[in-house]
């Protein structure tokens, strides 16, 4: 199953499943992860039910940045970083890692517009800042945890347009 449209499409491992995952994309005019100047990207994972206070997440990257989860019960950051060669550009046997989500942790994939972006110094966003904010809002709503990040976009920007797309999923387990 695909991330699509916010929503989390996932498998039941046994038993009877009620939705235990939710996804909030960025607000655009297309939900869907775009394509940037130098062409597309790929966010891809699998969601999977397994008991009624867990699911897995598999994860692939083809040139995208670390998927983040904040983990609720210990209150930390995890970062998941494969090897990221870019969709088609090598004969590339792209490896996936599934991880095991409880209620309440939250998780952020994205494009490298986020990071990259540049204030009017000329100073990235980087992975740190990033990291802090999302740190910072991940008990929040999915919404409000991308309404944070781009408020924190727009600030570092100085309102300013982005030197490159930026794609959010929040994905929380409920």
């Amino acid at each position: 199953s695909l991330f699509s449209d916010g929503v989390i499409t996932y498998h039941e491992s046994g038993g009877s499943a009620s939705p235990s995952a939710s996804a909030s994309p960025t607000p655009s005019p297309s939900s869907s992860p775009s394509a940037g100047p130098g062409g597309s990207i790929l966010i891809a994972g699998d969601a999977t039910y397994t008991t009624q206070t867990q699911v897995t997440l598999t994860v692939s990257s083809a040139g995208m940045p670390p998927a983040l989860i904040h983990r609720a019960e210990e209150g930390r950051l995890e970062e998941i970083s494969l090897p990221r060669t870019p969709l088609g550009t090598l004969d590339y046997p792209y490896p996936q890692l599934t991880v095991s989500l409880s209620t309440g942790d939250t998780g952020l994939l994205m494009t490298d517009g986020l990071p990259g972006l540049v204030s009017a110094s000329g100073e990235p966003f980087g992975y740190a800042r990033l990291e802090q904010a999302f740190s910072g809002s991940a008990a929040g709503h999915p919404d409000e945890i991308v309404q944070g990040l781009a408020g924190s976009a727009a600030q570092w920007s100085g309102g300013g347009a982005p030197n490159d797309d930026i794609t959010l999923l929040v994905l929380r387990v409920l």
